[in-house]
């Protein structure tokens, strides 16, 4: 499976997840000018208003999580931060088994 961006007319673009097999049934209805393909797994897919396909390079292991770079101290922070979010949802002041404790 690869991923590719389906450019439109409108200026839209969406990015579709397609086997080898559906990416060559979309190029061999372009070719022939076929108003629609329909793949396997997928749908139907209109084929008249693309523009464009551009096949997306697949990510190195350390792009996947699209996380920025952060100091330690703001990992802590974070890390901090979702604690206090557990305990706060844990918290149930109208619980009879816990009378309101974490």
């Amino acid at each position: 499976m690869n991923d590719y961006i389906f450019y439109y007319n409108d200026g839209a673009y969406i990015i579709h997840r397609l086997s080898d097999e559906q990416y060559g049934l979309v190029v061999e209805g372009l070719k022939t000018a076929a108003h629609m393909v329909t793949l396997d797994g997928f749908g139907v897919l209109a084929l008249n208003q693309i523009r464009a396909i551009v096949r997306q390079p697949e990510l190195k292991d350390e792009e996947k999580t699209f996380a920025p770079d952060l100091t330690p101290e703001e990992v802590e922070y974070i890390r901090l931060i979702r604690k206090a979010n557990e305990l706060h949802d844990g918290y149930d002041e109208d619980d009879p088994a816990t009378g309101g404790a974490y």
